[in-house]
């Protein structure tokens, strides 16, 4: 999984989930506002860390617990960063994963 990479290693996640996402706002951000398009990050629900039961909302703090997700949670304040600075508009994502019968 990601995040038992990250733990081995965490270079490329920083290289990608960080260094990726800033590469990303600065060719949007580089446009003339009026050619920008809309950032769309991908991020995980593993940024808001571990939960016991219930659920997180998207208010809730964030609070990763591994590499990879303080990597992704690096990556939202960057956005949101670029978007208040630089008036990149953005959305973002958190999915959770997957499971069930295919």
């Amino acid at each position: 999984s990601h995040v038992d990479n990250s733990i081995n290693d965490t270079d490329p996640f920083i290289k990608s989930n960080i260094l990726g996402v800033h590469n990303l706002l600065e060719l949007v951000r580089g446009k003339p506002a009026y050619e920008r398009p809309l950032f769309f990050h991908i991020s995980t629900d593993e940024v808001y860390g571990d939960i016991l039961e219930g659920e997180f909302g998207e208010e809730d703090k964030l609070s990763p617990s591994n590499p990879y997700s303080a990597t992704k949670a690096s990556a939202e304040m960057l956005v949101l960063a670029y978007h208040r600075t630089y008036g990149v508009d953005y959305v973002i994502t958190r999915s959770s994963n997957n499971y069930g019968e295919r």
